[in-house]
């Protein structure tokens, strides 16, 4: 028993040695593979370690970023075992293949088949979402289902935006693992690495061309003045900058947009269409105006809203608008090229956006020397001006001219019966002139601010329908207004309207009214400036006038009976014949010689003799017709122009005059004349012969009274 057992522990121990030789071979085996793999894995690491660096070696030698994107197929071909290398490029409407490259380092067409044609169309942010996985915490694992092949995909991310998708497929019997996974990961932050310096090398290189082409464009604008000089340079220094062939100038003048400046061989179809005007509710020149944003234009030939432009060659096109201090445009530049489309790269939209902002200011620094300009040539003219009633027209143009979003302009003036207009631009100032005059009452309603507001010269906006709901137009009884304020001042097409009373201390003495016919956001704070500066040169000239007329009066009239004196006599006279002689008419002259006024004088006094003469004056106005000239000519003489009237006539207007002053009676004693008359060109052919003879008449008349009450 024990001899049989212990040989069955014999054999035991033989086959446990045994089982224990093979175990340690097996295991030496595993260990020898485990150290192969181990030995080769670190050969392959420390081989993809060099190549890395080499790519990294060789994208540092490029600077150009598609140049960057395109080397990558060919780089990772280098780098590993792949069947294709694809570069994907993110763009607006998602990523489309740029180069691509299979295991012979061949080049593939970027539109060929390929087994991730979700990839290849889809929107940027399902790449993301496909090549991140849902967690987006890292780059996905390698796709092993994918129609028999193994696909893995790495974004490259730059400043937090998508650029391109680097795509590796393999057969899946040959599937990506890990350690391929972190060597194409680090090949992709290589690839970023280098283009984010490249990113900011350009940016700041872009960011000095744009200071040099801000610093150009101040220093050429520095001395200039006029907006249509200012515009010029701005043209000609950005078709410069940006290698265009022409540019425009566009600005917004009675509702249309029109050509201010051009530089370059522009077609005579643009030439025409601009000097025309565009309306303003369609084009991108109107977008642009109205969004405050430059617009670019790839092919004007393709995308081109207006065919008239687009027959003439137009291709690549901005629309930049100027904008002025309170955000309004002021102009549009339009540099154009007609050579052939060109795609607007980020640096160019960059230097044309910056150029824009920086001409805003000075643009609107031209524009105010323009305006003080003006002003002070208005001073100028005002103190040279032998008649300041001229000068209302010369305010009126100006501010057309340098009030922004000024289309038209009028002046209106108080006289005794109301306010009358005076000066107009862009209305029919005949027409507005012929109607009646408007109440101070109706012009305090026309300003709406109420009385105290409308007396201390506060400026107004109205837009839009608020315009016509308190225009005279409208609301008047006489229909004379209602028409020509309607037609002449041209109600239906002010969008916005500026009105300044015109004071002279705290006197309303005129109005001055601003119309936009192009816009309901016209007259910022800043054309009320102007406008109130304009409304002071309008008070200035009224005042002017008004001390003209006084002086002109007192040098023509008589103090005591107001009607002419001598010189006022000889000046209308001289006038008269002039017409006379011009229109082949007559003129009769009148001397009238008071019958014992020195009786008057000595019975009653001098001021008794002062009241006689009144009485008579006023007896002659009312006998007067609307064309007559009544003077007194010295003591107790007086005289009468008579325009258009021949001898039978100038003595029967004589014979009125004599009856009305016959009616004159003062302390008893009733007033009586002797008179004589001449007419041109019976009686003489100039005023010396004509008073000659009329004086002759006149003393024999009053030599046969004497005589009648002698007898």
């Amino acid at each position: 028993m024990m001899e049989g057992v212990g040989i069955w522990s014999a054999d035991t121990v033989t086959w446990g040695l045994l089982a224990l030789l093979l175990g340690t071979w097996a295991a030496g085996a595993r260990v020898i593979v485990l150290w192969r793999r181990s030995a080769a894995s670190e050969l392959r690491s420390a081989e993809r370690a060099r190549l890395l660096i080499e790519s990294a070696r060789e994208l540092e030698a490029i600077d150009d970023p598609r140049a960057v994107l395109g080397i990558l197929p060919e780089l990772a071909h280098r780098l590993m075992r792949v069947r294709t290398a694809t570069v994907l490029v993110a763009g607006t409407d998602g990523l489309r293949p740029m180069v691509a490259r299979d295991g012979r380092s061949a080049e593939l067409a970027a539109d060929r088949p390929t087994t991730s044609t979700a990839l290849r169309v889809a929107p940027a942010a399902h790449v993301l979402s496909r090549t991140y996985g849902r967690s987006r915490r890292g780059p996905r694992r390698p796709d092993d289902s994918t129609r028999g092949r193994s696909l893995a995909g790495f974004p490259i991310v730059v400043n937090a935006t998508l650029v391109a998708v680097l795509e590796f497929e393999r057969d899946a019997t040959d599937p990506f693992d890990p350690t391929d996974h972190d060597t194409l990961q680090a090949f992709a932050r290589l690839v970023e690495d280098r283009l984010q310096w490249l990113g900011t090398v350009t940016s700041l290189r872009a960011q000095q061309r744009e200071w040099e082409l801000v610093a150009r464009l101040q220093t050429r604008l520095q001395p200039v003045e006029a907006l249509e000089d200012a515009a010029l340079t701005a043209l000609a220094t950005l078709i410069d900058a940006l290698d265009l062939d022409a540019g425009l100038a566009v600005t917004l003048q009675n509702d249309r947009f029109r050509s201010v400046a051009r530089r370059g061989v522009v077609p005579a179809a643009i030439v025409t269409a601009l000097a025309d005007g565009l309306p303003t509710d369609s084009g991108y020149i109107a977008e642009a105006w109205e969004r405050r944003e430059t617009l670019f234009v790839e092919d004007y030939g393709v995308a081109g809203r207006d065919a008239r432009f687009r027959a003439t060659g137009l291709r690549a096109i901005a629309f930049a608008p100027l904008m002025d201090g309170a955000g309004q445009p002021m102009i549009v530049l339009l540099p154009c090229s007609f050579s052939s489309p060109r795609p607007w790269t980020h640096e160019e939209r960059a230097l044309l956006a910056n150029a824009t902002r920086a001409l805003g200011g000075v643009f609107e620094r031209v524009r105010l020397t323009q305006q003080l300009h003006e002003l002070l040539a208005i001073a100028r003219r005002l103190t040279q001006a032998e008649d300041p009633e001229h000068l209302y027209a010369d305010v009126t143009e100006a501010a057309v001219r340098v009030i922004p979003g000024a289309d038209a302009a009028s002046i209106m003036i108080r006289k005794d019966d109301g306010y009358r207009f005076v000066a107009s631009v862009g209305h029919d100032l005949d027409m507005l002139a012929a109607m009646p005059p408007l109440s101070h009452g109706a012009q305090v309603a026309w300003h709406g601010l109420g009385v105290r507001a409308f007396e201390q010269g506060t400026p107004r906006v109205l837009r839009g329908a608020e315009i016509a709901m308190v225009s005279l137009s409208t609301g008047s009884d006489d229909p004379q207004q209602r028409h020509a304020l309607s037609v002449g001042g041209r109600v239906a097409d002010i969008r916005a309207n500026l009105c300044v009373p015109v004071t002279d201390g705290s006197e309303v003495v005129g109005i001055l009214n601003v119309d936009s016919l192009s816009s309901t956001d016209a007259f910022g704070p800043s054309s009320l400036r102007l406008a109130e500066a304009f409304a002071q040169q309008a008070g200035v000239i009224i005042r002017q006038a008004v001390y003209r007329r006084a002086l002109e009066r007192s040098a023509v009239t008589d103090p005591v009976t107001k009607l002419g004196n001598r010189e006022g006599f000889n000046q209308r006279l001289q006038s008269e014949l002039a017409r006379a002689d011009r229109h082949a008419h007559r003129v009769s002259v009148v001397m009238l010689d008071l019958n014992g006024f020195k009786d008057v004088n000595d019975r009653l006094g001098h001021q008794a003799g002062d009241r006689a003469l009144l009485l008579v004056a006023d007896a002659m106005r009312r006998e007067r017709r609307p064309f007559d000239g009544l003077f007194r000519w010295g003591g107790d003489e007086f005289a009468v122009i008579l325009p258009e009237v021949g001898p039978d006539g100038a003595g029967a207007g004589a014979q009125r005059y004599a009856d009305a002053i016959a009616q004159v009676e003062v302390g008893g004693m009733r007033m009586t004349t002797s008179f004589g008359t001449a007419s041109y060109p019976e009686d003489g052919e100039n005023a010396d012969s004509l008073l000659r003879r009329a004086d002759d008449l006149m003393y024999h008349h009053k030599d046969l009274v004497r005589e009648l009450r002698e007898r």
